[in-house]
């Protein structure tokens, strides 16, 4: 598969780890150092210039919300797609979020995440 750099951001390890795993089941290479646990820590990579294709973080993220995370992203490398998850999307704040999300060009999914739901996403958005 074409040399695609994801950054995961999640603050559940669990849910690191799955998100590594559907990614590398479809054929995706995840570098242990792109899967981390904090957006602050995800906005100094992306300060320092590393270029990520795709980034996958999610909507209530302690200190920078997943939605910032992605705006800072965005505003620093344009064609960086981005994939928000987040627990209750039809409510008037997970609206809100996708309504932003729209603005910035990244896509919303719900949790608990279907795998063939989440895969379908992640290949719309890369290729």
């Amino acid at each position: 598969m074409k040399n695609i750099r994801i950054l995961i951001v999640e603050n559940t390890e669990l849910m690191r780890e799955a998100l590594q795993l559907l990614l590398e089941g479809n054929g995706f290479a995840v570098n242990p150092n792109d899967v981390l646990r904090s957006s602050e820590q995800a906005m100094r990579r992306i300060d320092v210039g590393i270029p990520y294709d795709l980034i996958i973080t999610e909507l209530d993220m302690p200190g920078v919300t997943g939605i910032n995370l992605l705006k800072h992203a965005v505003q620093s490398k344009p064609e960086t797609k981005g994939l928000l998850l987040g627990l209750d999307l039809d409510t008037s704040y997970g609206l809100q979020c996708q309504t932003e999300a729209k603005k910035v060009g990244v896509l919303c999914l719900e949790k608990p995440i279907n795998p063939n739901h989440f895969n379908a996403t992640i290949q719309k958005l890369l290729l």
